[in-house]
């Protein structure tokens, strides 16, 4: 009996957004860069379904690369590596393929001495927030690229950050 629970779940699910599959669905690979105190750069994809004209959902996962901290004290050297997700709206304008998004998630960070023979720290969980917008060029396969401000959340304080991605998107 609980299948059939999900089952009317996902029926209606499906029934109350009839555009979520349609034709402005897209799927873009993009590199990163990510300027906190030092910079670091990622890899990542990112899946986009439109809700209704104009109003898409997006969700994103980015792996950072090894770049260097900006956590450690000074006089030491270290490194971090770590990951990205982040979804949400992404609102398209009529004009020139510009677009708006706001965004929320997390950025796993763990920090990694220069030294191989010390352990690493404990990874770090960052609430996140990113609002930004940008363009694509191109109709069924493009470039898209877009730019905004990446605020970390940790204990109370706040960092902004500039991020700016670009990749090729494929429309389906």
């Amino acid at each position: 009996m609980p299948s059939s629970k999900w089952i009317l779940v996902l029926c209606c699910f499906a029934f109350l957004t009839p555009g979520t599959f349609a034709q402005n669905s897209e799927l873009t690979v993009f590199g990163e860069g990510l300027f906190l105190q030092h910079g670091t750069g990622g890899l990542g994809a990112r899946a986009s379904f439109e809700m209704i004209p104009g109003l898409d959902l997006e969700g994103e996962f980015a792996r950072e690369f090894h770049s260097e901290t900006f956590f450690s004290a000074p006089g030491q050297k270290s490194y971090n590596t770590g990951f990205t997700v982040l979804g949400g709206p992404r609102l398209r304008l009529p004009l020139a393929h510009l677009f708006a998004t706001a965004k929320g998630g997390l950025l796993r960070t763990t920090e990694h001495p220069e030294d191989p023979a010390q352990a690493a720290f404990p990874s770090i969980n960052l609430g996140a927030a990113y609002l930004g917008g940008g363009t694509e060029i191109g109709d069924l396969v493009g470039l898209r690229v877009d730019a905004g401000d990446m605020l970390l959340f940790k204990t109370g304080s706040r960092r902004n950050n500039l991020r700016v991605t670009s990749g090729v998107f494929f429309r389906f």
